[in-house]
């Protein structure tokens, strides 16, 4: 990741967080990343897919907020934390 990219991830990382538990599914995690990429001023993609590559490895992955809710909350935010705590 570029420092763009990272900078987006610990964002969405760190918006994700506030959503608890019993919230994690697609239309909370939807407006949580909205809010994230509204607040960037960016472009959907320039937060999406740094989270796509943290969280499936991979630039190609099924839709991200189903992506994350599938993964869920733990297991998506111990991934990001492993991206952002790397080199």
């Amino acid at each position: 990741l570029g420092d763009d990219g990272r900078a987006a991830l610990a964002d969405a990382r760190a918006a994700l967080a506030l959503l608890p538990a019993e919230d994690w599914e697609v239309g909370p995690i939807e407006t949580a990343l909205g809010g994230v990429v509204e607040a960037r001023q960016a472009k959907p993609r320039d937060v999406y897919q740094p989270l796509r590559v943290a969280l499936a490895g991979t630039a190609v992955s099924p839709g991200i907020f189903e992506t994350l809710t599938v993964m869920g909350r733990e297991e998506s935010l111990r991934r990001l934390d492993g991206v952002l705590a790397g080199p």
